[in-house]
């Protein structure tokens, strides 16, 4: 997508007639009576964004289900699945060339476990919104979910600057919770049988509330400005050069940012908030690194001591933890990832993976 363009980025492609066609895939005991059959065809038709595995008690009972429904620049995500296990690790990530963001609103069943290094739990009516960039671990328990895949260039215009969302979660109860869920199961029983256009506003509203709940707040409620005063920040982007460039040393820390750029703890973790703290940052940046190690050719050669060393971890317990956190997989795991290539050539996958090109 091109930022510059006159057109809107959200308004590409809206009720034209080279709009694509939604897309269906359905695996049960009646499509695919062999269970190894059934997985692969789902695991080949949804590796675009994820990649599903079974446990040795899964494969039997496996099944599920995904629509996908172009609106516009958006994709509108309707999918089921029963107990498995959905990862995004670092050998898929290498391959994902998209730049998505996907708001998703679980209907019914149970997915806990870690996305973007935080830990969530989810159940009927909870939110959650994902970058397709990031990491993921994820337990499913028969679970069904609506969502909506937007392009980031969109989600940014709407929130008026980058803002951090994987992992965010917005609960059943709450009010971000209820708005946004209601506006992804509306968009998701009626994006067939309503407009293009009303399809696409629905679409438009779901980014815009989603915006409106993750950006930062310029002023208190009501509208009175803080009387504390402007505080002189440097840019997020030259926080995040610093740490990029300092992460390998495991010297390097909170202090060093404070010491630095002159600021305190506390409105360090006020601008990186969104991403779950400094601290957090720092960690994921490092567990980065040891990956970028563990996936190199040569990486067989590597001591899991030696990783963390350069990678800026103190000791390989705490590299090892960070890899979980994040990854969600051990060193080895992580090194045979980025060694193995697996081709998928089902159809199902081709289509959905066309419909991203599309955006």
């Amino acid at each position: 997508m091109n930022p510059e363009a006159e057109t809107e980025p959200d308004e590409v492609g809206a009720g034209t007639a080279a709009t694509p066609e939604p897309i269906r895939l359905r695996v049960d005991r009646h499509s695919h009576p062999d269970p190894a059959v059934r997985a692969r065809v789902w695991q080949a038709a949804t590796s675009v964004s994820m990649e599903t595995t079974l446990a040795s008690g899964d494969l039997d009972g496996f099944e599920g289900s995904v629509g996908v429904h172009p609106v516009g620049a958006f994709l509108a995500v309707d999918l089921s699945l029963a107990p498995a296990t959905l990862v995004r690790g670092p050998s898929s990530r290498a391959l994902w060339k998209h730049d998505h963001i996907i708001a998703d609103c679980i209907v019914s069943g149970r997915m806990h476990g870690h996305v973007g290094g935080r830990p969530v739990d989810l159940r009927a009516g909870d939110c959650l919104l994902v970058d397709l960039k990031g990491g993921m671990h994820l337990r499913v328990d028969h679970m069904r979910l609506v969502g909506l895949i937007m392009p980031r260039a969109v989600f940014q215009a709407a929130a008026g600057e980058a803002v951090a969302v994987d992992g965010v979660v917005f609960a059943a109860g709450g009010p971000a919770g209820r708005v946004l869920g209601s506006l992804l199961t509306s968009l998701a029983a009626q994006a067939e049988g309503i407009p293009d256009r009303a399809a696409l506003a629905l679409a438009r509203a779901v980014v815009g509330v989603t915006a409106a709940f993750v950006a930062p707040e310029r002023t208190l409620p009501g509208g009175a400005a803080s009387d504390r005063g402007p505080v002189a920040l440097p840019p997020l982007a030259q926080l995040r050069r610093f740490i990029d460039r300092e992460a390998a040393r495991p010297e390097f820390g909170v202090d060093s940012l404070c010491t630095q750029f002159g600021l305190s703890r506390s409105m360090l973790y006020r601008v990186f908030a969104p991403d779950g703290g400094v601290a957090a940052v720092i960690r994921r940046r490092r567990a980065a690194l040891a990956v970028r190690l563990l996936t190199q050719p040569d990486a067989s050669q590597l001591s899991m001591a030696g990783v963390a060393r350069a990678s800026g971890f103190g000791t390989e317990r705490s590299l090892r933890n960070a890899l979980h956190e994040f990854y969600g997989a051990s060193p080895r795991t992580i090194m045979r990832e980025g060694i193995e290539a697996e081709t998928r050539d089902e159809a199902a996958a081709v289509a959905i993976s066309r419909l991203f090109d599309d955006l």
